[in-house]
């Protein structure tokens, strides 16, 4: 007992010598996190130029007091840990057993290590695990002081002024080797963590999904990896990836507690990282959090990678790299019913009938405030009775954000439909809509309504039998004739001329660019041909035109009013009609934003994807034929 006794001395010894060591070497280099308070995660990454030795100095603290006498736990309430950015590894971190236990519940430590070249996070946590937390009972007067000494158990808060993590050169020579890095904690993540996709950092009450197809013959090897909250044995944020089609969808892997293994920090901090085989076909991942504990809002000691907090996948190998990517269904499926863009006080319906069971998903975007959905959908099936019966509507409960204002929300569904006729009703209100949002407006304002879309991307259409409207029937004539016929008061009484030549080309434009070209008129009052086809929704001005003239005023531009549709999606416009303009110098601009453009569509594009951009061409008259 005796020898034991005064190895643990000589140990306690040891320890503090390092500490003093590094605590010397931290003043002249290296880099620190000190100043940490309650509930705070601080990150700081840092870059070694090459190999070196370091000196880590860190004190903690213990959740409970009697974890500094060697009770049985030993969980750390304030702790530090380094993460190598590459692989995610830890490489550091306090070790409970292996602490200079100061006053009370303080921990400190230090150790050297060897360190490769390369880019590490360094982290500090101060939430503590509540799991373990053992706060005095406050039905007596003796429990309630007790209560209040130790700060409902937490007397270690009382060591957040020595909390602190430090890493120095070992050697002198070595003290430049050591750089700080100002990244985005955001990305502190393995590099290529989640290659296929990922939805980390996830936050609270957060649902994060993703459609993606397997193609090719044969299965391909997915791995498929989730740090997410477990407590009790109960897991609390879902996580999942799920074949589309049959009955219902198949749940091919999920996060379960028996799969995971402790991710660091808290105990209910879980994580699973397993490689699964995907038949070919369409499949979903979902990630979906509760209403605490996550990224950005944690109540206990976050995991070892606060920022993989949610499900990534990644290719096991080149085949599946090359074999599984993501599916947008505005582009790869086909659309069965649609209503986009929707404005005010709609009540749309559109009747269909299939002949054979069709898997479906269903997707609707609409305006939903405290659990009321003010704009939404609902999917009915006819019966034998006349009654029609729902079999599916927008739902505040599984309703997620849209983008923009807190009211835009989205809701999807995949379902199988049997054989039977179906209406897909579509209603909103009198504001906030696609025809003037009142605030602002979702991520894709053309899809402010409802889809379904088959999960079949070679399913036949032709299949299906619409019931048209007498009323919508005549609205899609109209806006038929309106998408072929001049637009706008300009070009009225502007007859009997003849394309001649082009004046200014500014075509085929991809993402983020905002390009200019001259052209001169030098005779009388004559029309221009403009043919711009761009990115406008009602509220805003995406990818568009316009001409000035040598004073710099606006003499035409491109508008939501004076476009009509230029196919493929609901945003889409083209203006194609004659502009008069005077003899003068002009300038003709087009800019397009950071999305859906000629090369990088990110929904179906128009008729004439290679004239994303503008065209202006001079009007002659025509030459008299001889006789």
């Amino acid at each position: 007992m005796r020898r034991y006794a005064s190895r643990l001395l000589l140990a306690g010894l040891a320890i503090a010598a390092i500490i003093a060591i590094g605590r010397g070497c931290s003043d002249g280099d290296g880099v620190a996190i000190t100043d940490v308070g309650e509930s705070q995660l601080r990150i700081m990454a840092f870059e070694l130029d090459r190999p070196i030795r370091v000196v880590v100095t860190a004190a903690g603290s213990f959740e409970d007091v009697s974890a500094a006498g060697r009770a049985a736990d030993t969980t750390l309430a304030a702790t530090a840990w380094i993460v190598r950015r590459s692989d995610g590894v830890v490489v550091w971190r306090i070790d409970p057993r292996r602490v200079h236990r100061g006053r009370g519940t303080l921990a400190e430590t230090a150790d050297t290590l060897a360190l490769d070249a390369g880019i590490y996070d360094a982290h500090f946590a101060s939430y503590g695990d509540p799991d373990v937390r053992t706060a005095p009972p406050p039905h007596t007067i003796g429990g309630r002081l007790r209560r209040i000494v130790s700060n409902d158990g937490r007397a270690w808060l009382g060591d957040a002024g020595r909390w602190r993590l430090q890493v120095a050169a070992a050697v002198g020579a070595d003290e430049g080797a050591i750089r700080e890095r100002y990244d985005d904690i955001t990305k502190a993540l393995p590099e290529g963590y989640g290659a296929l996709w990922t939805s980390a950092p996830t936050r609270s009450d957060e649902r994060r999904t993703w459609l993606f197809e397997v193609r090719g013959a044969g299965p391909a090897n997915v791995r498929v990896r989730a740090t997410a909250e477990v407590a009790g044995g109960r897991v609390l944020d879902r996580a999942m990836v799920q074949r589309l089609g049959g009955p219902e969808p198949e749940v091919v892997w999920e996060l379960r507690a028996a799969n995971t293994t402790w991710a660091g920090g808290a105990r209910r901090n879980r994580r699973a990282d397993t490689t699964i085989a995907l038949a070919p076909g369409l499949y979903r991942a979902t990630f979906a959090t509760n209403d605490r504990h996550a990224w950005e809002d944690w109540m206990a000691n976050p995991p070892f990678v606060p920022a993989a907090w949610g499900l990534a996948l990644d290719a096991a190998d080149a085949d599946a790299g090359a074999r599984v990517g993501e599916v947008d269904p505005w582009e790869r499926l086909p659309r069965l019913a649609s209503f986009a863009c929707v404005g005010s006080d709609a009540d749309l319906r559109r009747t269909f009938t299939l002949p054979d069971t069709t898997d479906v998903l269903v997707h609707a975007e609409g305006e939903v405030i405290d659990g009321t959905v003010y704009d939404g959908a609902r999917l009915l099936l006819r019966r034998s009775s006349g009654e029609p019966e729902e079999v599916w509507a927008m739902s505040p409960g599984t309703a997620r954000p849209a983008g923009g204002a807190e009211k835009n929300m989205m809701d999807e569904a995949t379902l199988t439909l049997v054989p039977g006729t179906y209406t897909l009703a579509y209603f909103s209100d009198g504001s906030h809509d696609c025809e003037g949002f009142n605030d602002e407006s979702p991520l894709a304002p053309d899809r402010w309504g409802a889809t379904i879309f088959a999960l079949d991307p070679g399913f036949d259409l032709d299949a299906v039998e619409i019931e048209a409207d007498p009323e919508e029937a005549a609205a899609d004539r109209e806006r038929m004739i309106d998408a072929v016929s001049p637009r706008g008061e300009e070009a009225a009484g502007l007859t009997g001329l003849a394309r001649g030549p082009v004046l200014a080309r500014l075509t085929g434009l991809g993402n983020d660019m905002d390009v200019t070209a001259d052209f001169t008129i030098t005779d009388g009052e004559r029309p221009v041909h403009v043919y711009a086809v761009g990115e406008l929704v009602p509220s805003a001005r995406l990818d568009y035109g316009w001409i000035t003239d040598e004073d710099g005023e606006v003499v035409w531009e491109m508008t939501r009013s004076n476009t009509a549709a230029a196919g493929g999606s609901q945003k889409n416009r083209v203006f194609d009609n004659l502009v008069p303009l005077p003899p003068g110098q002009y300038v003709v601009h087009f800019r397009t934003d950071d999305a859906h453009a000629y090369g990088a569509f990110t929904q179906p594009p128009p008729d004439d994807p290679e004239a994303w951009g503008i065209r202006v061409e001079r009007m002659d008259e025509p030459a008299e034929s001889e006789e």
